[in-house]
This record gives structure tokens, sequence and C-alpha cells, in this order.
């Protein structure tokens, strides 16, 4: 893990901890892939510092831990949308985005 200020950011990089403002629910979950317009949208908020993963600890390359890591966190992003049948669409279309994309 690496903390850098956000002007070294780059949209390749990924999150290693939460992102918080002050006693606020989280911005941006741990293992949040960044990108150009996220990290605009963080400079607005004020946001300066960013934990950024190191590359020893970059996405796996085993397609089962992948596999697992996408499933994992889009579990997350989707746990209030279980039963809508909208929602299990588009969980599973991203679900084959992001294991493609890598």
């Amino acid at each position: 893990m690496n903390l850098i200020p956000i002007e070294t950011a780059r949209a390749d990089m990924v999150l290693a901890d939460d992102l918080r403002q002050t006693g606020a629910q989280p911005l941006l979950a741990s293992g949040t892939p960044l990108t150009a317009a996220l990290l605009e949208s963080l400079r607005e908020r004020g946001v300066t510092t960013l934990s950024v993963r190191s590359e020893d600890e970059a996405a796996p390359t085993d397609p089962r831990a992948r596999r697992e890591q996408v499933l994992e966190r889009l579990s997350y992003l989707f746990r209030g949308n279980a039963g809508d049948t909208t929602s299990q669409a588009l969980f599973r279309a991203i679900y084959e985005y992001r294991l493609e994309a890598r």
C-alpha cells in the first residue's frame, strides 16, 4: 500500500483502502479501479491523498482468484438489489466485462 498525493495518481491504479470523507460513509471501497473521471471528481471533492495498491498487490493473475475478486466486489456493490431482475442483468454484464477487461 502506498499513500500518494492525488496529483500523482494515475487512471490505472487501484485503491488499497476505503476512501472516506471526515465522519462519512465510504466514497469508494478498497479495490476500486481509478479512472480519469473518478480522479477529477475526487479532486473536486477536496481529496488530496489516496491509498493505492503497490505493483506487487496488483489484481491476481490466476483466473479463479480473479473471478472470486470480481464476484466479491460486485456482490458488495449490488448487495441491496438481490431480487431485482434488472439489477441481476446489470450485475452479470458488469461481471463479464470486468473479467474480459483484464
